[in-house]
């Protein structure tokens, strides 16, 4: 598997994340502070996992985050757009954040 974009969010209880645009991770951190019991889609969880998908999307609009997809940004920066290729490798590319090389 190739690179993938995920992002999350953690409040004092719980962590969340997604991968690639999927739950990918939620756990109580009061009853599992090691982070042993993944709680995505089991449906004690339901109600929770909602609750902080939308912490999650209140975020990234706040942040004007976009969640793009690894490819997008991997053509932003001369990428051919598959993942894990490089056709810029050896070469200076600019960051796409602030422009620099």
């Amino acid at each position: 598997r190739g690179a993938s974009t995920w992002r999350g969010v953690r409040t004092k209880r719980h962590t969340y994340a997604k991968m690639d645009g999927k739950p990918w991770l939620l756990f109580d951190l009061e009853k599992d502070p090691y982070q042993m019991n993944n709680l995505i889609d089991k449906p004690e969880a339901k109600e929770l996992q909602a609750k902080m998908e939308a912490t999650l999307q209140e975020w990234l609009k706040k942040t004007g985050d976009k969640f793009e997809p690894i490819d997008v940004w991997w053509e932003r920066i001369g990428g051919t757009g598959k993942t894990g290729s490089a056709k810029t490798l050896g070469k200076k590319t600019k960051n796409p954040v602030n422009g620099e090389q």
